[in-house]
């Protein structure tokens, strides 16, 4: 590919036609299209926002069809040297980083930034950060910092998916108590002697009468332990011994086996 700019002669563009060509000649618009994105190829590392949109933008307008390609990627494989997966990581930086997710107000008067520049919260990142954080939430993505290497950002998503699993499998322990609790080998004599939680009463009580309603509940499982884990996968604390009580969903409540304050 030859160097390109907006003013190349649409019959100068230097294009590989696939084999699914069809006999109308390609649109104005695909030309014009094809030469923003060989523009911003010249220098990906200050035009990737750009790029992504133009990607984009060929993608659903399917102009990659007028040069007789089936799929966006083909037709970037073989004329922008760009493989499947560096295409959707341009288009999702793009997607999820661009300006336009930017509000200001100024006296009064709401505006939106341009689709076009990277958002000014991202623009102390590169491009390689920006696709590392690509799969985190908008809350996982405020623990990266711009000094914060590629290396050390991989390192904080696995540390992420760590946690996740570890929680996940505590969850899972939890449920096996619940369930080995309450099977059929309990007799009906003692389950009708359990004082279950009280949720309504615990939700519409205050101070020590809500307190009372926790303290004199029966367990559903009398010897649970738990490791608990911050974001990061740092350990807190573990081997906590505590009731479970309540559960519901995703919602757990445990009663540990330790005051908080002295009792007299």
């Amino acid at each position: 590919m030859k160097t390109t700019d907006l003013t190349t002669k649409d019959s100068d563009l230097e294009v590989v036609y696939g084999k699914h060509i069809s006999k109308k000649h390609p649109r104005e618009e695909a030309f014009g299209s094809l030469k923003y994105l060989y523009t911003d190829l010249t220098n990906i590392r200050e035009y990737y926002i750009r790029l992504g949109f133009h990607l984009l933008e060929f993608k659903m307008c399917e102009y990659y069809k007028d040069f007789g390609y089936l799929t966006l990627e083909e037709f970037c494989d073989v004329n922008l040297a760009m493989d499947k997966g560096a295409v959707s990581r341009c288009i999702n930086v793009y997607r999820q980083f661009n300006a336009s997710h930017d509000v200001k107000v100024t006296a009064g008067v709401k505006s939106i930034g341009c689709a076009m520049d990277l958002s000014e919260r991202w623009k102390d990142y590169s491009y390689t950060q920006l696709c590392e954080m690509l799969s985190l939430s908008e809350k996982e993505r405020e623990s990266i910092h711009p000094n914060m290497t590629v290396k050390q950002i991989r390192e904080y998503k696995k540390n992420l998916r760590d946690s996740s699993k570890s929680l996940d499998e505590t969850f899972a322990l939890f449920d096996k108590l619940v369930k080995e609790s309450a099977d059929g080998s309990v007799a009906s004599t003692q389950l009708e002697e359990k004082k279950p939680f009280d949720i309504k009463k615990y939700e519409s009580t205050q101070g020590i009468v809500r307190q009372n309603v926790v303290r004199n509940c029966d367990a559903i499982n009398d010897n649970a332990v738990f490791h608990v884990f911050d974001k990061n996968g740092k350990f807190l604390g573990g081997n906590i011994v505590c009731d479970l009580i309540y559960k519901s969903g995703n919602d757990y409540f445990f009663r540990l086996w330790q005051a908080k304050d002295k009792e007299d």
